[in-house]
């Protein structure tokens, strides 16, 4: 009896995990820029835009993103080109012609998102303002 409750109690714990687990990936821009993006949770999406020299991972260390998780919303970050686990082109071209927001609409498209919300700090906020004009 103790291994079979030890076992459902294990099941549990990873069924509970599973629930919040985070996935991550990369997604192909319309250049071919490599964007690396994570995911966590299952509700209304909302992009995270981390702001200038730093990367995704910046949210985690932010009220905002376990907050926005514990209400339940899929939170979606990603490293800009040029950052973290992204491709860095070195071209100028490359960050020309609102790229970074061509790329968050991308990324949109490829997670089949219809609507979401963003949320932009610093640079981000900046990147998200021409998201509104695009």
């Amino acid at each position: 009896m103790r291994i079979i409750v030890s076992s459902l109690f294990f099941f549990v714990l990873a069924a509970g995990y599973a629930a919040d687990a985070q996935t991550s990936g990369y997604y192909t821009s319309f250049d071919s820029t490599k964007i690396y993006y994570e995911v966590k949770g299952k509700g209304f999406p909302v992009i995270l835009i981390h702001g200038f020299i730093v990367n995704s991972e910046s949210w985690k260390k932010a009220a905002l993103y376990n907050t926005l998780s514990d209400a339940g919303y899929k939170v979606i970050t990603l490293d800009q080109r040029g950052n973290g686990k992204s491709d860095k082109p070195h071209a100028d071209s490359s960050y020309s012609n609102d790229a970074e927001a061509k790329d968050i609409m991308g990324l949109a498209s490829y997670l089949h998102l219809k609507h979401y919300n963003v949320v932009g700090y610093s640079r981000g906020s900046i990147i998200a303002s021409r998201l509104l004009v695009l």
